[in-house]
Parts: structure tokens; sequence; C-alpha cells
């Protein structure tokens, strides 16, 4: 093992060439100055340029001149590390990408002994507590080989340290690592107040950094905000995708990218994508999410490179620094992810302001039923209740706002504050954001109620904020892309315009509310079902041996159309409910105990169940199998056993085991006064009750007779 190459650090001049020669592509002016920054390696470095720029290729360069020397990169995607392993290779460095499935005494064997000299890592294996890289990093002989580390996607330090809290423990290198060793954090979507609380958690100081900033804008992406105009669980508002009546040679449609928050919808979309395509090219639509193997994803992204596949429904799985340059439509699935994810992924209803005014009116007419009833109760009981829904009870300076779902045509209020339509504060009030002016809800120790991200908030109202009218300006002014550098001009001086790649152009098409005849192609024009009867109010009632059965039969019966429709390892990695949901089977046991499913309407009207085109036939032939039997519509009331004395014209000879009694007339009161049936001799009907006489009645005037 040869000393690590120290010599001085080269020009910009010289490492332009050497870049052209190993890479074969020429590098822009930012990326020399991140190179050469790195060669320093007497700072760290901070690099912001937008999605697709190439920033890679900025610390890549570095292994060019240190010829002895290795370099860490640090993923949050496995993906991404083996997508950067084979870019390398194509420059005839060896790069190995080391997760849990590689993660072997071998391999650590082979880093240790410099037979790779690019490593891409999981913040999870770098910062294994006593770890194998803990080891390489602690040793001092390994240490003096080590030229950097790169934290890639720098922004899910603060987005994803939640729930992977590995990335709050990267700060912990600047104490493993010599002084010699410098930290490089890359990203497009770091705003002001995560790169402090990134730099923060890092330990690194501005006075020790060279920043190298780039506009994170791409002007040939257009932008457009819609609501959801049908319901969540249907996914119609998707159908513009593929066209009703699209036949095989038909143009299909452009290369996409859906990115959902969860896995059970992706799959659903892409289940609803496939129902418009024949049989045999429902292929072409598939979901891609993290549960699947590594030899998949690597199938799979060939396949989309290719043109194989025509697009994804996916989750963060896919997208973040990913190479396909050709994907021309990218949609988010609701409104739920935060302004940075979503600019991540465009690189690669009732959050209107409209639908908050219509709800606070609701609200408004509830809350004033409310009191108008209110007035009756005791005042200690309408004292409590005015309390838990104070307006005083919310949390100072919160920007929090409803957190209804899209096309929820529920009203979904909770009585909070939330459900009330923000203040128009337009440019400045994002401006303030940006900058962290405004106040944070304070944490309470609970758990927090999800809500909008408040820069979402912005770009989906851009239009009625006051100073905004232009979504792409949400972005501009988040990512501080005015303080961005621009250096296009000295970095290609033989174009009269400089560089093409570095200069930043105005977009022909900016976003929906300056160009919104563009935009119209994207809207799903389908025709609502017929609103369906309201379903049955079941009361409540004790399970049988018939409801356990039925239970049992639908569990089994789910867990196999589970495995057959979707595979064994979404079985087990998400469970039966991808193809019914827990409430619907349990809401199918309460009606089926009060018999309210006969036919697949029936489960239509009192589910809402949305595969019930496909499955409910199967689902009702178990229900009739296994509910319990319908009660019988007549009574039977046994008769009064009478003795045959008792019964007229009843010939002597006649048993009374051959009398069929047909009927007995019941006996009537005979009054004891005056003989006559039908009441008795207490009733005032009675002609001889003493009520008739008018003897004893008060104030009767007696005549005395002599």
């Amino acid at each position: 093992m040869t000393a690590p190459n120290l010599r001085e650090t080269p020009a910009l001049s010289e490492i332009y060439l050497k870049t052209q020669e190993k890479f074969g592509v020429r590098p822009c002016l930012w990326q020399l100055k991140v190179a050469h920054a790195l060669l320093k390696g007497d700072q760290d470095v901070l690099c912001i340029a937008g999605t697709g720029m190439g920033k890679t290729l900025g610390f890549w360069i570095l292994l060019l001149f240190r010829i002895n020397s290795i370099q860490l990169v640090v993923t949050p995607l496995n993906l991404l590390g083996k997508q950067n392993a084979l870019s390398l290779a194509k420059a005839g460095i060896r790069a190995i990408a080391i997760n849990a499935e590689t993660a072997s005494a071998a391999n650590f064997l082979a880093i240790k002994a410099l037979k790779y000299r690019a490593v891409a890592v999981s913040p999870e294996q770098i910062m294994k507590p006593n770890g194998d890289f803990e080891k390489l990093l602690k040793d001092p002989l390994f240490a003096s080989y080590l030229v950097g580390i790169i934290i890639d996607e720098a922004h899910c330090i603060t987005e994803w340290g939640e729930f992977r809290p590995e990335y709050r423990e990267l700060g912990r290198l600047h104490y493993i690592l010599p002084a010699t060793v410098s930290i490089m954090i890359a990203s497009a979507t770091l705003t002001k107040a995560s790169l402090t609380h990134t730099t923060r958690l890092l330990h690194m100081h501005a006075d020790k950094m060279v920043t190298i900033h780039r506009s994170s804008d791409r002007p040939n992406i257009k932008i457009g905000v819609r609501k959801i105009k049908y319901a969540l669980n249907s996914y119609c508002d998707l159908a513009f995708l593929i066209p009703t009546g699209w036949k095989d040679g038909n143009p299909p449609p452009p290369k996409f990218l859906i990115f959902f928050d969860s896995i059970p919808d992706a799959i659903n979309a892409t289940q609803y994508l496939r129902k418009h395509l024949p049989p045999d090219m429902q292929d072409k639509i598939k979901w891609f999410n993290a549960d699947m193997t590594g030899e998949y994803k690597d199938t799979e992204l060939t396949n989309l490179i290719s043109g194989e596949t025509w697009g994804y429904c996916t989750t963060d799985s896919f997208g973040m620094g990913m190479d396909v340059p050709d994907i021309m439509l990218i949609i988010q699935w609701r409104a739920m992810c935060k302004l940075t994810t979503l600019w991540q992924r465009f690189g690669r209803a009732e959050y209107f302001d409209d639908e908050r005014q219509a709800k606070a009116a609701r609200k408004k007419t509830r809350e004033t039923n409310w009191k108008r009833k209110g007035d009756s109760l005791p005042i200690t009981s309408l004292s409590k209740w005015r309390t838990v829904n104070t307006p005083n009870s919310r949390v100072a300076g919160s920007h929090a706002q409803p957190t209804a779902s899209i096309g929820d045509h529920g009203d979904g209020s909770d009585g909070s504050d939330e459900d009330t339509p923000p203040m128009d504060e337009g440019l400045q009030g994002l401006k303030d954001l940006v900058k962290g002016d405004v106040e944070a809800p304070k944490y309470t120790g609970r758990r927090q109620k999800s809500s909008l991200d408040t820069a979402m908030d912005y770009l989906i109202n851009a239009e009625k904020r006051d100073s905004l009218m232009c979504r792409r300006k949400v972005f501009d002014v988040s990512f501080d892309n005015d303080a961005a550098d621009s250096d296009h001009l000295d970095c290609n001086k033989q174009e009269p315009l400089g560089c093409k790649r570095c200069s930043i152009t105005q977009p022909t098409i900016c976003c929906d509310i300056h160009h919104p005849e563009h935009f119209s192609q994207y809207a799903s024009h389908i025709e609502k079902p017929a609103t369906m009867p309201q379903h049955s109010r079941i009361p409540k009632y004790q399970k049988t041996v018939h409801d356990f059965a039925l239970q049992e039969a639908l569990d089994d019966w789910r867990e196999q159309k589970t495995a057959s429709a979707y595979g064994w390892h979404h079985l087990n990695d998400l469970g039966p409910s991808l193809i019914l949901p827990n409430a619907i089977l349990d809401w199918i046991l309460d009606c089926a105990h009060h018999h309210k499913v006969q036919s697949v309407y029936d489960l239509k009207r009192e589910t809402g169940w949305t595969d019930a085109e496909d499955f409910g036939e199967e689902v009702v032939t178990l229900i009739k199998k296994h509910a319990a039997p319908l009660p019988s519509p007549f009574v039977i009331t046994p008769l009064r056993s009478i003795s045959t004395a008792s019964l007229p014209n009843v010939p002597p000879t006649q048993s009374s085991s051959n009398v069929v009694v047909a009927a007995v007339e019941r006996r009537k009161n005979r009054c004891s006064a005056c003989g006559l049936e039908g009441h008795n001799a207490r009733n005032r009907v009675c002609e001889q009750h003493s009520s008739c006489s008018g003897q004893n009645k008060e104030n009767a005037t007696t005549i005395m007779t002599n």
C-alpha cells in the first residue's frame, strides 16, 4: 500500500482538461470550483445546485488527482449508491455500494485494502455503533488515505431525521475524522432554515466553509396545481394519462412518475390505470417502492430508461438523484409532502383558500346552531362545552392549515382553529417564513397533528396571495435563487451567451397561472356515478358463531387474493388490507349479521368498497354461505288446550283427540247489576250505576216530604 498522493492543488485549467479526458464531458465552472475546494482540503464545502445539473461530477473529480485515496459518499437510497458506483466504473474508478445486503466481512476487508476508491454508504451503515465503518474511520492508516466524505441529498438530514435517526448522528464524524478530511454537503433543495439546521447538526461553521450556490430553478419545468375532483380512493383524476378506448397501436402516454406518500396508494393507483389498458399492455405501468428487491429495482430502472416501462406509481424510493433524462411528466398525488420534497420530485381541495372559506362558513353555521341549542343547557355543562372549543386554546403563531384530505367531501372538522382561512400575507409572508422570522409551533410533548406545509400552502394558493401570482416565484423565494451565483459567461467564453447548461433562462411556459391553456390537457373528464343511497344504520349486537365463521372465511379469502394479485412479499409487508381494508371487512360483518347484503349492489351501497365490481360476487357468496339463516316471517303460537265437555254440539262418542279447534270465542263480561254483557257493575255505562241515578251527587237538592 503506497502513501497517498498529497501534491499541490492543481489549477482550474488542469482540472478542466483532465475531467474532460477521463469522464468525456465538459465540466462547468461551478463544478471545477467544487473540485478545487475539495482538493485543497482545508475547508468544508457546501454545494447547492438544481437537480440533474451534475453535483456528483464535482466531487468525483477529486479522485482523478488523488490517485491513492478513497472517498466516502453518504446516500439516502441504496439504488442511488448503486448508480454512483456504475457511473464511476465507466471512468475506470472502482466503486462499491455498501448496504444491508453487501455489508459483508469480505467487502470491508477489500475497502480497507483500498481495492475500492469510492464507497457509497447509507447513514445506518456508516454510523452503526461499533460497526465496521467506525473501526475503519478510527484506523489512523485508513484515515490517512481518506480525502473526503460527501453527504449527498443533505436536505434529508432535517426531513428524514425523525425516522432515520442516524442522519442526526452524522455530526460525530467531525470528531472521528482527522482535521485534514473535508466534509461536503450537496443538495438541490436547502432552504435557509434547513441549511442552518443541517450545518449545526454537522458542526460546520460558515467561516470554515466554501459555498458554491447555483440556482435550483429549472426553466424546462412547467408547474401546475389542480384540485382533486373525484373521490380519493377512485384515482379518477389520473384518467387523463390513459384516454378512454386506448388500443394497442395508439401513441403511448409520455414517460411519467406519480409520487405517493404511501405504498398502498401507489399500488391501487397502478391497478386503476391498468384497467384502462388491454390485458397484454397492463405491465407497461408498474408500482415501485422500497419493499422490492434490489435486483427487481435494477431491472425496472433499466426498463424505464429504455422505454419498455411507461411510468411508475412510486414513493420516495425513486426520484432523488435518479438519472432518467427523458421523463416528461411528474405528478404529486395530494399535497402532504413538503415543498423541498416536491421540487426534488419535480426535478426528476381543501388546501385551496376558497375551500377553506367554504369550510369556515360551515363551521360558523354549525357553531351558531350549537350556541342556540346550548342556551337551554345548564351553566356548568355550557361552560365546559365552550372551553373545549375556545379560540384561545390554539398555539400562538401557528401556521398549520386544515388537515382534511384533498377531495374529502365531508366536513372533517374537529373544531380546531386550523379550519379557518389563513391571512393573506403574500410575498412578504413567504420571505419571513424562509428567513425563519415566523414563530414555529411549540413542542408540547404530544403527537403533532399532520398538517399542510406552510410553503406548500403558498404554492397552492399563489394566485390568491398578494404580490405572488406565480407558482415558480414560491420556489425561487424558498430556495433563495436570487442570491445564487451566475458565472455562465465565464464558464464558456466561446459562446456569446455563455454556457447553456449554467445559464438560467426564462421559461417559455411558467405555470398554470400564467399559461392556463397549456394545462387543460391534464384534466380528467369522467361522469360521476350516481350517488348511492345512504348505508344502513347498524345497532349494537352480540357476535354469534356465524359471525366468527364469516370473519375467518373473509380473512382467509383476502389473504389468498392479496397473494395472487400482488405477490406474497406484499402480503407479508403490507398485509391483506390491500384487497379488503379492515374497516370495510368489519362493516361487512355488521351488515351480514343483520342480513343487509344480498347482492353486489347491496355490498357497494353499504360499504363503498372500490373493488366490489371485481370481487363482490365472491364476497357475497361467502356471506350467504356463512351468515346466520334468516328468521321465519311466521310466528307459531301454541293454542290453548280446552276440554271437549265445554264444546257445544260435540257427539258423546267422538274422542277429544280427534277434535280440531280453529278458535275459541272469548267469554264476555256480564254485569251483575243490570244483567247485560260487555261491562260490569262498576262501569259507568251501566244504567244501574250510582252516577246515573242522581243519588249521592255533590250539590244535589234533597226534597223533603211529609
